[in-house]
């Protein structure tokens, strides 16, 4: 048997082949060699940890994603307007909770000082220790 262009390819090169969506449906591979930066590198190299991918595919599903004329560009790009909006409404949200809380944290804080002014003041004036005169104005 005669081995075929994409069984060749992959066992010279090791690589992953990706079929042509233009094509009837053969696989069909080019080699490029392409030059990163250190940290790029370093970023392709997590990615390939992180999915399981080869580092070829991580780089052909890029090139597939940041192509404008097959997604429409990101002006286009419903699926990313949406998670933007949604991404923007619980921006504001945590916001509104996080200023909630620094109010009660506020509140909280005046109310212990509060607390700590009566209970030295009630200490000095009954002559006892701050911890009996606290448990005194308890009572």
């Amino acid at each position: 048997m005669i081995p075929t262009e994409s069984q060749l390819c992959m066992s010279v090169y090791g690589g992953m082949l990706t079929r042509n969506p233009k094509d009837d449906g053969a696989m069909a591979a080019v080699r490029k060699q392409i030059l990163l930066d250190p940290v790029q590198n370093k970023r392709l190299q997590k990615l390939r940890a992180a999915t399981g991918m080869s580092e070829s595919e991580i780089v052909r599903r890029s090139l597939d994603a940041y192509d404008p004329e097959r997604t429409g560009g990101l002006e286009d790009n419903t699926e990313v307007r949406e998670l933007l909006d949604v991404l923007v409404e619980q921006n504001s949200k945590t916001t509104r909770a996080l200023e909630l809380a620094e109010a009660e944290i506020a509140a909280t804080e005046r109310y212990l000082r509060d607390l700590r002014a009566e209970r030295d003041k009630a200490s000095r004036g009954n002559g006892r220790a701050p911890r009996k005169a606290a448990r005194a104005a308890r009572r």
